[in-house]
């Protein structure tokens, strides 16, 4: 079953905060 979106968008958020720039951004989500 899939995750529920909020559950989804909290595991995004904690992520993003590993990235410095956004250059690391797209380039995690071009590997996504």
């Amino acid at each position: 079953m899939l995750q529920c979106p909020l559950d989804r968008l909290k595991e995004l958020r904690e992520s993003l905060l590993d990235f410095t720039t956004i250059d690391d951004l797209y380039t995690w989500l071009d590997r996504s």
